[in-house]
């Protein structure tokens, strides 16, 4: 098989495909998962608005 490649050269190839990995996840992942989080946090903050607004009125 001339296509095979030599031991040697197996380890670059996994450090390519985990550098594509992390880079994919820090770029797409990431934020949406913070933007789940965002969204999260200001429905609390405006529960947290509306609660101390009807405890003042």
């Amino acid at each position: 098989m001339d296509s095979f490649i030599p031991p040697d050269r197996w380890e670059f190839i996994w450090a390519s495909y985990a550098v594509f990995f992390v880079t994919l996840a820090v770029l797409v992942i990431w934020p949406i998962v913070r933007k789940k989080q965002l969204k999260k946090e200001l429905k609390q903050y405006y529960q947290r608005k509306k609660l101390l607004q009807n405890e003042q009125e």
